[in-house]
């Protein structure tokens, strides 16, 4: 018998959690470095297994900042999103335009599926609006079955359309 140990991995850049996606494996955490993340689109797709989740998280809690036209995509089965912040930015027409491409159903700064048992934890959104306060989109889509959101803050939506929404194709 073998102890199997579940790998951490730091991560930088969306690129860089896309390409650690490609190998990671159940129970597996991606770090993501302190700091601030403009413009990223992160796409954070995997399945990891019950009791064994693929989390991204950040290095220090509260100390990774995502800004700018920043979105994430989370799609598969047994993810936990945890510790990251949304703050003082906020989706455009390009944005929204390149999301209605790549994901079908209504936009959102944060989608949770397509897929099942994907967590989003221990998050802010504050103030995530755009300049044009008649651009409508979601702060958070739940997409699939069994998602959880919890101790999350969202605070300071001005623009149209919920902070969370179940979508059913």
């Amino acid at each position: 018998w073998s102890a199997v140990r579940a790998a951490e991995l730091a991560v930088s850049s969306a690129s860089d959690i896309q390409s650690a996606m490609d190998e990671a494996q159940p129970g597996d955490v991606l770090t993501m470095a302190d700091g601030t993340w403009n413009q990223q689109t992160i796409y954070f797709s995997g399945n990891g297994l019950p009791g064994k989740p693929i989390t991204l998280r950040a290095k220090t809690p509260g100390k990774v900042i995502l800004t700018g036209t920043s979105t994430l995509w989370a799609t598969g089965e047994h993810l936990v999103i945890d510790g990251l912040q949304f703050i003082d930015g906020g989706l455009d027409d390009a944005t929204l335009d390149d999301l209605k491409d790549t994901i079908e159903g209504p936009r959102s700064v944060v989608t949770l599926g397509p897929g099942s048992h994907i967590r989003l934890t221990n998050c802010v959104m504050d103030g995530y609006n755009p300049s044009d306060g008649t651009l409508e989109y979601r702060w958070v889509r739940l997409d699939g079955t069994n998602h959880e959101v919890d101790h999350c803050t969202f605070t300071g939506k001005t623009n149209r359309k919920p902070v969370l929404n179940l979508f059913r194709p």
